[in-house]
């Protein structure tokens, strides 16, 4: 309660400094002139968190073909891939030959199949996404490549490298057992 000057009128005044807790009246029994204050602890406002911003999305790197160089990298991915990116490789078919067996599989010494790489398992054991589908565009200013049968891929770095394809693809995907 602060005094009242001589001139003022004698009712309390009460100040209330902005650093101070929020009081409580409490006037039963009090004398009119008196009046008592009970300070109440107020519960501090929990700090507001500071939001961590969202993780960066990945970078998407994509491998077009499968071609050696590429099948290189999927392999090494396997043991040293670039973190906060995913690798993708597209390929327009499920398995890759290795051209470096063509000799021994016409020597005879190799069975035709075990000139070919089985691109899922291989993916599957690198970390590397696999696209089966034949690329129908690439738009280097849009950083898309649109797809036969799929929805397009966005990258954010991308590489061609087909490798040997087969002259006669109709052909030689009906009849699995031929070598182009």
């Amino acid at each position: 309660m602060v005094p009242a000057p001589d001139d003022a009128p004698a009712e309390p005044i009460f100040i209330r400094p902005n650093a101070l807790p929020v009081a409580e009246v409490a006037a039963e029994g009090a004398e009119e002139d008196i009046i008592e204050l009970e300070l109440v602890e107020e519960t501090p406002a929990p700090e507001p968190q500071a939001l961590s911003p969202p993780p960066d999305p990945p970078r998407e790197i994509v491998l077009l073909g499968a071609g050696h160089a590429h099948l290189q990298i999927v392999t090494w991915w396997r043991g040293r891939p670039i973190p906060n990116a995913r690798l993708t490789l597209v390929s327009a078919f499920d398995r890759a030959a290795y051209s470096g067996m063509l000799a021994g599989v016409i020597a005879g010494k190799f069975q035709p199949e075990d000139m070919l790489i089985d691109l899922p398992r291989l993916c599957d054991r690198c970390g590397v996404q696999l696209v089966v589908d034949r690329a129908i565009a690439l738009h280097p200013a849009a950083r898309r490549i649109e797809l036969a049968h799929q929805p397009a891929l966005v990258f954010d770095a991308a590489s061609i490298n087909i490798g040997s394809v087969p002259g006669q693809e109709p052909l030689w995907q009906s009849h699995r057992m031929l070598l182009a």
